[in-house]
């Protein structure tokens, strides 16, 4: 993740290192692997991809060796999901902008516990609501690896960001398009 502000009081430092270092360290760890931020993105869309393949195989454009590889597919260049993940970082800090901070605010171990639960529920439940309710995210995500540094892999990358763009309320990026300018 890169850190940077994206909006007019966008200023917890600390929520944003902590959605940065869990891009990269462990949520988790499951069946023996470690699952980051990145890695779990990934992990749901293949899975859910992989699901609906093999329920409706003849909808998809995969064969079997295809498949094959894409369930193989352990670890990913976190690059590639890395602008889709910072725009639900951002969002994330956009929609709890005007949240007042807890009581035990001044606690520092506290409250980073607290910013480290609250955000992994929030990227727990955002990443499951985009891609059960829209499978071409799942598509895009899981093409968007599998097809690294292709055509196909770029195409899906910019549909996924613009799937962001046409959920998020145009409010965040009338936001972010603002500071930008300001900032420029």
């Amino acid at each position: 993740m890169i850190i940077s502000s994206d909006f007019e009081g966008d200023s917890n430092d600390v929520l944003k290192d902590i959605q940065h270092d869990l891009w990269f360290h462990a949520l988790a760890e499951i069946d023996g692997k470690v699952s980051s931020s990145c890695q779990y993105i990934f992990f749901v869309a293949r899975s859910e991809l992989v699901k609906n393949i093999n329920a409706c195989p003849l909808l998809f454009e995969y064969d079997l060796e295809d498949i094959n590889e894409i369930n193989n597919l352990d670890s990913i260049d976190h690059r590639i999901l890395q602008y889709f993940h910072d725009q639900i970082a951002s969002y994330y800090r956009w929609l709890i902008k005007d949240e007042v901070s807890p009581r035990f605010f001044n606690d520092k171990v506290l409250y980073k516990k607290y910013l480290i639960n609250n955000w992994i529920g929030y990227l727990i439940i955002e990443i499951n609501s985009l891609i059960f309710s829209n499978l071409d995210i799942a598509e895009n995500i899981v093409d968007s690896v599998y097809f690294a540094n292709e055509k196909k892999g770029y195409e899906s990358e910019a549909l996924l960001n613009n799937t962001l763009i046409s959920l998020y309320h145009d409010d965040y990026f009338e936001a972010v398009n603002r500071y930008r300018l300001k900032r420029n």
